[in-house]
């Protein structure tokens, strides 16, 4: 038979130690969001979307995204960021396998659902 320690004092409130605990749990999830819009619906920081991915985009793959999301081809994406065309090509098959989609309309639908951009 094991016997523990009671880690709370027994002049401690178990009800002031619950409300405590709450808040906190409500001051993290609010560190979490970027904006509640509806109740049933929060909308969580960009940073967290992404970290929550099996594979989190790295930061240029959600520049490449943001730039597909706009509505940029290939060779704009390549001029605008100065990149070989391969490389932006690359960058699409990364962003793609991580987003679990196989082309460029289902990967804005996706990043949109999702709030990554």
């Amino acid at each position: 038979m094991y016997y523990y320690i009671n880690p709370i004092p027994d002049e401690v409130d178990i009800g002031d130690v619950e409300k405590q605990i709450e808040a906190a749990v409500a001051n993290y999830q609010a560190s979490l969001l970027l904006d509640v819009k509806d109740e049933n619906e929060p909308v969580f920081k960009k940073e967290h979307v992404n970290q929550s991915l099996s594979e989190p985009l790295t930061v240029r793959e959600l520049e490449v995204l943001s730039l597909i999301v706009s509505g940029l081809s290939n060779q704009e994406i390549c001029d605008t960021l100065f990149l070989a065309l391969s490389t932006v090509k690359g960058y699409n098959q990364n962003i793609f396998g991580k987003l679990k989609v196989n082309r460029r309309t289902k990967a804005v639908a996706k990043a949109i659902e999702l709030g990554l951009v």
